[in-house]
């Protein structure tokens, strides 16, 4: 079995190129801002990848814990993710090449998993759902 690296940083599944640092903070920055108040904003302009992806599983569970309390429907829940979910990836790499080899996208308490091939391309997806 290969030994993976993981990074923070994003799979830009449409050019096939791992995103840089820089890039994929403005990413979050400019996804999260609408959902955020501006106070927090400020906070987070020094934010690393790991503390972004920190700050979204966090709000992720809290807005799940919600749902749950509420009842809230699944496709009403799928729905709300869409407009006030906080995704966040993470990026398997190859440790020996650094060859991109998965990415995983969490969202809410769900996740995509998606491999790549040696072009970058995905050529299988997972999806993961929780269940109550």
């Amino acid at each position: 079995m290969e030994e993976l690296k993981i990074t923070y940083r994003d799979w830009n599944y449409t050019i096939y190129k791992l995103w840089s640092e820089e890039e994929t903070c403005e990413v979050y920055e400019i996804e999260y801002k609408s959902r955020v108040s501006k106070r927090v904003l400020k906070e987070m302009q020094s934010y690393t990848m790991e503390q972004w992806a920190r700050f979204a599983y966090e709000r992720n569970r809290s807005m799940a814990e919600m749902a749950w309390d509420k009842g809230i429907a699944p496709n009403e829940y799928n729905s709300l993710l869409d407009k006030i979910g906080f995704p966040f990836e993470v990026t398997a790499l190859l440790e020996f090449n650094e060859q991109p080899y998965a990415f995983i996208i969490f969202l809410g308490e769900g996740c995509s998993v998606s491999f790549l091939d040696e072009l970058g391309r995905t050529y299988m997806s997972y999806r993961f759902e929780p269940s109550p």
